[in-house]
């Protein structure tokens, strides 16, 4: 039989006759080439994911987003620049132009924190079980804070985890 290790066989080799059965039972954990391998996997997924994203986003998704003083939904667009540094929010429907939420056009670099599900419930008690639902991303104004429900919590991954990403990659061009 072969050895887990190697590709050796097991019981004739004077080794295994050394150290006894025990080498032939052995199990070899994950090696580093299989881990590589994920990883590298991981990468590309990801990577994927966020290209995709960044398409959408610089045409502009369609999102809903919370008012964080009043508890109003709004279904918004989410536009970014075409470099990713920069998103903007526009009532979907013109005619409530003026119930916009006052956000022009904030720079990823200006997020401090970005958060999910349980994360959003202690933050922000009074969503109750939206939070769960929920991405919030707080800027460096202490009194904007943006809330995002999602229907679907593939998309609200997704988005999460882009824009954790995108913040990311400023953090690494800062370095």
């Amino acid at each position: 039989p072969e050895d887990a290790v190697g590709g050796q066989r097991c019981g004739n080799s004077p080794a295994s006759s050394q150290l006894g059965s025990s080498m032939c039972s052995y199990r070899a954990s994950p090696t580093s080439e299989a881990l590589a391998r994920d990883k590298e996997r991981e990468r590309a997924r990801l990577h994927q994911l966020l290209k995709d994203f960044a398409k959408e986003a610089v045409s502009g998704l369609l999102v809903v987003v919370i008012c964080a003083k009043t508890g109003a939904r709004s279904p918004q667009f989410f536009q970014m620049d075409r470099n990713l540094t920069l998103f903007s929010l526009q009532p979907k429907d013109s005619s409530a132009a003026g119930t916009a939420l006052g956000v022009q056009a904030v720079s990823i670099k200006d997020l401090t924190r970005i958060y999910k599900g349980a994360d959003v419930a202690v933050t922000v008690p009074w969503l109750g079980g939206l939070a769960s639902s929920c991405v919030a991303l707080d800027t460096q104004r202490a009194d904007r804070r943006l809330l995002f429900a999602f229907e679907d919590p593939g998309e609200q991954d997704r988005f999460y985890t882009c824009l954790k990403i995108l913040r990311m990659s400023v953090d690494i061009g800062r370095a």
